[in-house]
């Protein structure tokens, strides 16, 4: 689909992004879409009107700065059928082990209502990423998936947001600040700690009492041995 390799550009900014000027035959990848601010994404709709946005993955601060229903079910591995009547994806299978489904009449639905792939006002909103990555492109028709995607124009436009394109107040979704390693990491800290626990906590049998000395005066000592001669009598 993609005949010159130079069609395909990278902006990291939004100042790129609008020098580049995505007309209609455009299609703006967005692959981080939850470091956009309301500021970006106001710029990003000005300056890309007439080109089709793509958002990878997007939760549900992005999806509600674009205005979309930001309610979203994730799902475990499986191989979705299209089911739709979107001829590009005629015949293709989708299959990866993470996805999200979204609220919203698409492609690769999962019988209640949500899709994979929500086209809405010129945004598309894929829940699986992870089709696009090296680890799972050559699974089932991911790679003929990616290609129908990206390639439904005739230039690609790879947009990266900066922080430094964001305003005073704007606000980013908190998960965008952690690092991608951070929740297999604490996944790992807890099962490690939790083995501990067993490991440290086993029981020894019941437990032992015994006697703790205690200071007592001497005088008290005294006193008492001589009431309790007196009450036995014993001289």
């Amino acid at each position: 689909v993609l005949e010159d390799p130079h069609q395909v550009e990278i902006a990291r900014d939004a100042q790129a992004l609008a020098a580049a000027e995505p007309d209609s035959d455009t299609v703006v990848v967005v692959t981080h879409p939850d470091q956009l601010g309301s500021s970006t994404v106001r710029r990003l709709r000005a300056d890309a009107a007439q080109a089709t946005v793509l958002l990878l993955d997007p939760g549900t601060h992005a999806l509600d700065l674009f205005g979309l229903d930001p309610d979203f079910v994730p799902a475990a591995s499986r191989t979705l059928s299209p089911r739709c009547d979107d001829p590009r994806f005629d015949g293709i299978d989708l299959a990866v082990d993470w996805a999200t489904f979204h609220r919203g009449a698409g492609c690769f639905t999962d019988g209640q209502g949500r899709s994979v792939l929500v086209a809405q006002e010129g945004v598309v909103v894929f829940g699986a990423a992870t089709a696009l990555t090296n680890d799972q492109i050559l699974t089932a028709d991911n790679a003929a998936l990616g290609l129908r995607l990206l390639g439904s124009g005739d230039r690609v436009l790879w947009y990266v947001p900066s922080a430094a394109d964001l305003s005073a107040d704007d606000a980013i979704a908190p998960r965008s600040l952690v690092p991608p390693w951070a929740a297999p990491t604490l996944v790992l800290a807890a099962a490690a700690l939790l083995a501990v626990m067993v490991w440290r906590g086993r029981r020894f049998g019941p437990l032992a009492v015994e006697p703790l000395p205690v200071r007592v005066r001497a005088s008290e000592t005294t006193v008492s041995r001589g009431r309790l001669y007196q009450r036995a009598r014993d001289r």
